[in-house]
């Protein structure tokens, strides 16, 4: 089957917006469930096309995968695909920053807000050059623990590193569980559906993320 240019941009942007459960939505649920004959095996060929219940002829996702369209991701900042696109049409453009906290994605390399420098101390900047130095002094760590030549100096500076990081994430957690507090009494009586729902599971997550790399880095220490 094909699909005109807008019908093909509509169906790729929900693909990337909403994955596998957008085209499972929009193709309904078609034939559920296996046929059988009463002696518990399989019947073929007994699934009637007139009978099953679809919503829409949906592309497969493999073609949807192909779009040249959209990036499967796009860093923080100002998006030139973006630009060019509306420069086709016009060639006056108003830019402006926003700094809202965006998706963080399922690596976790996106989604920190960077303002070029704009925002709030400490910068985008100034966060990962220090993630960078330390994840380097760790490194360093473990290749002088490697060849027996770490010293006890070494020792406390790691000890050290990874005690601020764990002040930092108990703070932290202690924000975000003032936060599913505050949303969980905004959304009474029942939470879990109201439109705070969403808000909520992410700051649980979150705590849950953070619980676990406390916990290993408690052990690290504790190793140390």
């Amino acid at each position: 089957m094909r699909y005109g240019n807008d019908t093909t941009l509509f169906w790729r942007t929900g693909y990337k917006l909403f994955h596998g459960k957008f085209l499972r939505f929009m193709g309904g649920p078609k034939h559920e469930g296996n046929l059988l004959d009463g002696s518990g095996s399989s019947v073929d060929n007994r699934l009637e096309p007139v009978d099953a219940k679809i919503n829409f002829a949906v592309p497969a996702s493999k073609f949807l995968e192909t779009s040249a369209v959209i990036k499967t991701e796009i860093k923080p900042g100002i998006i030139d695909d973006c630009l060019k696109t509306v420069a086709k049409h016009s060639k006056q453009v108003k830019v402006s920053f926003d700094s809202k906290k965006i998706n963080g994605s399922l690596t976790h390399k996106k989604g920190d807000v960077d303002l070029f420098g704009c925002e709030n101390a400490p910068t985008f900047a100034q966060l990962n050059e220090r993630k960078m130095q330390e994840l380097q002094i760790l490194k360093d760590m473990a290749q002088k623990a490697e060849l027996g030549t770490l010293t006890h100096t070494d020792i406390q500076n790691a000890v050290h590193l990874i005690s601020v990081r764990i002040k930092e994430l108990r703070q932290m957690a202690y924000l975000k569980t003032e936060g599913v507090k505050k949303f969980k009494a905004l959304g009474q009586p029942d939470w879990r559906t109201s439109k705070y729902v969403f808000v909520i599971s992410s700051l649980q997550s979150s705590l849950f993320e953070i619980a676990a790399t406390i916990q290993t880095s408690l052990k690290a220490v504790v190793y140390l």
